[in-house]
């Protein structure tokens, strides 16, 4: 089995896509996020790498207004909330000697399956510590049907209380998200684009078995958990970086 990457914006796929791989002998990292009405199968994401990945990104992290009654700054991400940073194409993270060595600890518990929004950002760090031959699987879905289903998860998780995203805003977390993958990252290792819907057809999880040489739970992906529907507006920006993610998935 192929070591694994899995990246992509919050809310589209990422945990169905990890899902897929759960019953293959991947380690998924330690102390895993628990399932919950958003998520009932699970997130398969580790808070230990998450905090790593958050420790990279923290610089890069504007800091909020100190005055608490002032609602300008709450749409600017908190510890923990790092996977709803928009943050600009141009930004570039550093990371630390302790930092590159947690990365090596982690990259040495193979075969791995690592999935984390904030990959998204974060990659660079981790590329160069990476086994040869690493699965980069970057799965997306309609920015509408994120956009609607970030809302949900906003409104009814307690640790995002403290952010105020508009839907304009979230689209911008996804615009960023994707438009870094596709100018900064996709042209160095190994990568899999696949569309969200594409992981509830059989030639989609034949791609990703092909892909990872794992055996795919095949049973994991459910229709019935799509609730968040593409009815939100979008702008021509997202919808043609959506287009040019689907171009990719077909190749």
């Amino acid at each position: 089995m192929r070591n694994v990457i899995i990246l992509g914006s919050g809310r589209s796929g990422t945990s169905m896509a990890a899902g897929c791989l759960a019953t293959a002998g991947y380690h998924f990292g330690q102390n895993l996020v628990e399932a919950r009405p958003t998520n009932p199968k699970g997130f398969y994401e580790s808070r230990v790498i998450n905090a790593l990945n958050e420790r990279i990104l923290a610089p890069a992290i504007p800091p909020r207004n100190p005055d608490a009654t002032n609602p300008t700054t709450t749409h600017i991400p908190l510890p923990r909330q790092y996977w709803l940073a928009a943050l600009p194409p141009e930004i570039t993270l550093a990371s630390d000697e302790s930092i590159q060595r947690e990365i090596t600890e982690h990259v040495s518990l193979t075969p791995f399956c690592y999935k984390d929004p904030r990959f998204c950002y974060t990659l660079p760090a981790w590329s160069p510590h990476l086994p040869d031959h690493t699965a980069h699987i970057c799965i997306f879905r309609h920015p509408a049907a994120t956009i609607v289903s970030t809302e949900k998860e906003l409104a009814e998780q307690r640790y995002l209380a403290t952010l105020t995203l508009s839907r304009q805003q979230i689209e911008a977390v996804w615009c960023a998200m994707y438009e870094n993958v596709l100018t900064r990252l996709r042209h160095a290792g190994d990568w899999l684009f696949i569309n969200y819907d594409q992981v509830l057809t059989p030639a989609g999880l034949d791609a990703l078995a092909a892909f990872t040489n794992a055996p795919i739970d095949r049973t994991f992906p459910e229709a019935k958990l799509q609730r968040s529907q593409p009815d939100a507006p979008v702008s021509p920006r997202a919808l043609d970086l959506y287009d040019r993610l689907n171009a990719l998935a077909q190749t």
